[in-house]
């Protein structure tokens, strides 16, 4: 859901493992400092820019298999509504991708 805290996910953490929080809340933001000094792990939040370069080496990454992003599944934008309501039921376990075209 790109909002697990880390005390749900900590266990699939490798000591020294990152965990960055895309959506946290304001508890969990004053939390991910104190996390290192129990479990060696370190959660990684707060706003962030957005910079093109940034895409443009993710994009590069991901075409030389560098990187490989986890789809759950591809869905047509008429049934937008479906995805989100696929995405609030906390069921989904890796990213949805709406499409612009019908197929």
């Amino acid at each position: 859901m790109g909002n697990a805290p880390h005390a749900r996910v900590s266990h699939a953490l490798r000591s020294g493992g990152r965990l960055l929080l895309v959506l946290a809340t304001l508890p969990e933001l004053l939390r991910a400092p104190w996390v290192p000094l129990r479990s060696g792990q370190r959660v990684i939040a707060g706003p962030a820019a957005e910079r093109i370069d940034d895409l443009r080496t993710i994009v590069r990454m991901v075409d030389a298999g560098a990187i490989s992003p986890l789809i759950d599944c591809c869905l047509p934008f008429a049934e937008v509504a479906q995805t989100h309501a696929r995405v609030e039921s906390e069921k989904k376990r890796r990213s949805l991708v709406v499409r612009l075209d019908a197929d």
